[in-house]
């Protein structure tokens, strides 16, 4: 036999075999990375469930990237008899309405077709960039007292469709409505899109409160950025996707992290029981110690030297892209790739605030003198508008209409007149 003939032969087999269940691992590997992101971070592929057109938009086209450009003003509503400036904005539950928060604390329901003006309440604000809407606009939180130029203390949650007081938390509250500790002084906090939580957040740290409207509260919401050499990061924006199932924090040295709220912030107690009842996956180590499947995405860097002011925070409806406006720059991620995440970066140094259309595909930037429009999925800028400095935005949730309210509490409605067909 010629055994010089046959190794070769040999090395050949075996390295042809090495190299299979190697593309074999690889493959195997990949794949189960994908179903963790998968399973993670669920993307709808789907187009959104979008509204239908309301009596004021029915003939109006769909605001997209190929249609922005001819978007322009088609009416204003004077929503104060003086300057005042409008600090939110949404719509009613059945789209009828345009709701809006005056930095006074002035409330007005606007009816979007004949602009007559439908209730008119008074919500005590002490900071005008706490104030924001659950996903039905409901509900509405405003800052309780402002203790600084910087810092406020407490908070009041209001129904907009009467004007009571829902939940309260501060000394400024009812009587009825005082069952709360007293707390620390927070720089920000937001109402989460079911009306059920009050996420208030200062220094590193973020705390959620269930409202009177969530009697299922199995704990609360509570998060921490990392620290390194006893150095904490400060936390200074957050804010959930419309589903209310996630929860991103921008960390003033560079990090964004979004969080499943859905378990990870329950109590330990809470969640020890649903990792024994099957409900959530884990392990019990022993009778003190368990452990459990982190729910949490990291993207950017920690940067001591070069910290960045967040002016706004959002994850679009579609839960594909989150976005941070900072000081500096407007970047986008896509939240379906694990990997090279970020989508765009775009130098921006005088804007102030951001909202994306309901179908996910045009992001509407604010600056100091402009509206510059985005088309997310071609990574550029499609259109720009002359506005003037714009304090409040959003797009009605048929992805019809473009408002803004200003310093002088006008609301101005952009818009694209003509059918689609």
């Amino acid at each position: 036999m010629d055994t010089n003939r046959e190794l070769p032969t040999r090395k050949l087999v075996f390295g042809s075999c090495l190299v299979g269940l190697t593309i074999i691992l690889v493959g195997c590997g990949l794949i189960t990375i994908q179903n963790t992101i998968n399973t993670w971070l669920p993307i709808d592929q789907g187009a959104p469930n979008l509204a239908l057109s309301s009596l004021f938009t029915q003939d109006m086209a769909a605001l997209t990237p190929e249609s922005i450009q001819d978007a322009e003003e088609i009416s204003t509503i004077q929503s104060s008899g003086k300057p005042d400036e409008i600090v939110a904005l949404h719509q009613s539950m059945d789209d009828m309405d345009l709701l809006v928060v005056h930095e006074s604390g002035l409330f007005h329901r606007w009816d979007m077709k004949t602009q007559a003006l439908e209730a008119e309440y008074d919500f005590r604000i002490g900071m005008r960039t706490g104030v924001n809407f659950n996903a039905d606009g409901g509900q509405v939180v405003t800052p309780g007292m402002l203790v600084s130029e910087d810092l406020l203390y407490g908070y009041s949650v209001w129904d907009t469709s009467t004007g009571e007081v829902l939940d309260c938390k501060g000394d400024h509250c009812p009587d009825s409505l005082k069952n709360y500790e007293e707390g620390f002084e927070d720089s920000g906090l937001v109402l989460s899109p079911n009306g059920e939580w009050v996420v208030d957040y200062r220094g590193w740290t973020a705390s959620g409160y269930p409202t009177h409207l969530n009697t299922n509260s199995k704990g609360r919401i509570y998060v921490e950025t990392d620290s390194f050499d006893d150095k904490y990061y400060t936390i200074d924006k957050i804010a959930f996707d419309r589903s209310g199932v996630y929860l991103a924090v921008a960390i003033e040295e560079g990090v964004l992290k979004v969080f499943d709220i859905e378990y990870e912030f329950l109590s330990p107690a809470d969640k020890r029981t649903l990792i024994e009842e099957g409900e959530i996956p884990g392990e019990i180590i022993s009778d003190d110690t368990f452990s459990s499947m982190p729910k949490e995405r990291q993207y950017g860097r920690y940067d001591d030297e070069n910290p960045m002011y967040t002016a706004d925070l959002a994850i679009d409806d579609t839960r594909t892209w989150l976005a941070r406006l900072t000081d500096k720059e407007l970047v986008i991620y896509d939240l379906r790739r694990m990997i090279f995440p970020r989508h765009m970066k775009i130098p921006i140094s005088n804007s102030n605030l951001l909202a994306f259309n309901h179908s996910g595909n045009l992001l509407a930037v604010a600056t100091d003198d402009e509206i510059l429009m985005f088309d997310i999925a071609k990574r550029k800028q499609v259109a720009s508008f002359d506005a003037g400095e714009a304090t409040a935005l959003f797009f009605t949730h048929d992805d019809r209409l473009l408002t803004w309210g200003d310093a002088d509490g006008v609301i101005h409605i952009w818009g694209v007149e003509g059918s689609e067909e």
